[in-house]
């Protein structure tokens, strides 16, 4: 990693949640309190080659003192349940789900029906705002790297920066490194690596899955997820991985499946020029409509070269409150910054609107939240939130502008009549009307008018959106790059 700074501000990416210690209860009682400490929407397709839809993934902690059984959560927006099972003291687990609309207010609330008793009933949700892409992605297959046959070191040729001339998705495939001869067998079911990329923010995989005697449609089992780990990294707290990911779903064609993974790194856990290449470990569990069995993979592959700009200390006034870009962290595929800000009222407020514009193209904010070290009590004035972009750097590229349209704060966990008076008057141009009825940590929208052509799911997400406070900016950030 070239550092452009004298030193290095550690943040955590997307997975940016506060670690409170629960407290015993007022009759001597340890109890677990479950949280959602992590929520993001990643796009994916349905073969692992191009944008075609959304994976929304939330982290389960259990920050209590106890152990919690039977731990059930539920995604508010889809309604999709979601099953954790057991959760130890300070244990999390991340889980996967799809979804159709594109953008959203998308809220998580673990122990929907309050069976579990904790230490604290109050915080349990949390809601995440995924803006709409800008750009429209088409289909097309993956391009790949050359190299030379596996294992041991997958060898890539000097890789070409240059962006192309219409994006696809993820933005890393033209340097991706293809793997040749990396396949596992069971019981007549092959899983092969078909690529890997990887750079100082992040590892990703795709890979096929054929032999399987599955109809047409079946699915991979959305709680079996694929597990990645780094054998130099195993002292590294998470393992070097941040929690958050994108796993892509495959869908059964004629016995085959094709599928992704893409794992985010804690920023500043690899440095590609003491470390250009890495061991990769991967796990990938085979199960669906059969348990087929989980196979296991080694390889090594190149680490492409990542900087970032410490002490810039940029600070913008917009609508008589400041903010503050600290640090951004550049690597091929994404781009991290560190936001510092006045909070307009005590609720939770983020950046959640944010884009950069980088080589004359814009990419919207693909997940982030507060820094757990700067994590702010209620009384408190100011946060700094972690904040990143997936995008295709190119080191000639001369600037980047970061713009934040305004702040939003989270949809509380109950909904007041004030707030659903608010939004129907934001939406009464639109056409929409709805009510909202507050259940136990719950509650269901109810859409009383809409539009001719509109989906019940694109009405929720608009709905969503207009509930959410929000204070305009717009602030606007330029940085000149080295």
């Amino acid at each position: 990693m070239k550092l452009k700074a004298l030193y290095c501000l550690i943040l955590i990416l997307s997975a940016c949640a506060p670690v409170v210690t629960a407290l015993p209860t007022s009759d001597g009682l340890t109890l677990p309190d479950l949280v959602v400490s992590y929520i993001n929407v990643a796009q994916v397709d349905e073969n692992g080659r191009c944008l075609g839809g959304y994976k929304i993934s939330a982290t389960i902690l259990n920050q209590g003192q106890a152990s919690a059984a039977n731990v059930e959560a539920v995604e508010k927006t889809t309604g999709q349940p979601i099953a954790i099972d057991r959760l130890e003291a300070g244990q999390s687990k991340t889980v996967y789900l799809s979804t159709s609309p594109t953008s959203g207010n998308y809220v998580v609330v673990v122990d929907p029906q309050n069976l579990i008793s904790e230490s604290n009933e109050t915080n349990n949700n949390l809601s995440f705002l995924a803006p709409t892409p800008t750009l429209v992605l088409e289909c097309m297959k993956s391009p790949t790297v050359e190299s030379t046959p596996m294992p041991p070191l997958a060898s890539t040729p000097q890789p070409n920066t240059t962006p192309p001339q219409e994006l696809i998705y993820p933005y890393y495939l033209p340097l991706v490194t293809k793997l040749e001869n990396v396949s596992q067998t069971i019981n007549g079911v092959t899983t092969q690596i078909d690529w890997a990329y990887a750079d100082e923010a992040r590892v990703a995989i795709a890979y096929t899955i054929s032999g399987l005697d599955w109809p047409d449609g079946a699915v991979l089992d959305g709680m079996q997820q694929v597990r990645m780990s780094i054998p130099i990294l195993s002292n590294v707290r998470l393992g070097g991985f941040s929690g958050a990911s994108g796993n892509n779903v495959g869908i059964v064609q004629q016995g085959v499946i094709t599928s992704s993974s893409d794992q985010l790194l804690l920023d500043g856990v690899w440095d590609a020029e003491k470390y250009p290449s890495a061991n990769v470990n991967i796990d990938i569990p085979v199960e669906g409509p059969t348990k087929i069995g989980t196979f296991h993979f080694n390889f090594t592959v190149r680490v492409l070269n990542g900087s970032r700009i410490d002490n810039i200390d940029q600070t913008v006034v917009a609508n008589n409150l400041s903010m503050t870009l600290k640090s951004l962290a550049l690597n091929p595929s994404r781009v991290d910054a560190v936001l510092c800000f006045q909070l307009p009222s005590k609720i939770g407020w983020g950046p959640y609107t944010a884009y950069v514009v980088l080589g004359g193209k814009k990419y919207p904010f693909s997940g982030g939240g507060v820094l757990p070290d700067t994590f702010q009590k209620i009384t408190d004035t100011e946060q700094c939130d972690s904040i990143g972009f997936d995008v295709q750097y190119d080191p000639s590229d001369t600037s980047l502008t970061l713009t934040v349209p305004r702040l939003q704060s989270s949809v509380n966990e109950v909904v007041t009549q004030d707030v659903i008076d608010r939004a129907n008057q934001r939406l009464a141009d639109k056409g929409i009307e709805f009510n909202y009825v507050n259940g136990d940590h719950s509650g269901n929208i109810e859409i009383l008018k809409q539009p001719d052509g509109m989906t019940d799911a694109d009405v929720y997400t608009v709905i969503w959106d207009a509930m959410a406070d929000q204070y305009e900016g717009p602030w606007v950030f330029t940085v000149k790059l080295p």
